[in-house]
């Protein structure tokens, strides 16, 4: 349940992004999204953040552990590469 919470949260705090945006901003930012693979890290990295500032790093702890067993090598990869991995998380967590 904490794993749903936390993902819940993430796909919210999204929610929240594009409803302070005009049309114009979002299309600009689905662009980017789209063509920039460090623009999506650093947005999705970002999202992960607001989440655990709301005290939901175990919950994206068990998410990821539980998707990771799911995906292929090369989804794993990539979900690596956008999101902050269980470790960096917990490295967050120690910090904050």
């Amino acid at each position: 349940m904490e794993s749903i919470e936390a993902i819940l949260v993430h796909e919210f705090e999204h929610i929240k992004d594009y409803d302070s945006m005009s049309s114009v901003k979002i299309g600009e930012m689905g662009s980017k999204y789209a063509l920039s693979k460090k623009f999506r890290s650093k947005y999705e990295r970002q999202t992960d953040v607001k989440a655990l500032r709301k005290g939901l790093g175990a919950g994206l702890i068990g998410y990821r552990n539980w998707i990771y067993e799911k995906l292929s090598p090369k989804q794993l990869l990539l979900k690596k590469r956008y999101y902050l991995t269980p470790e960096e998380i917990a490295t967050w967590m120690e910090h904050y």
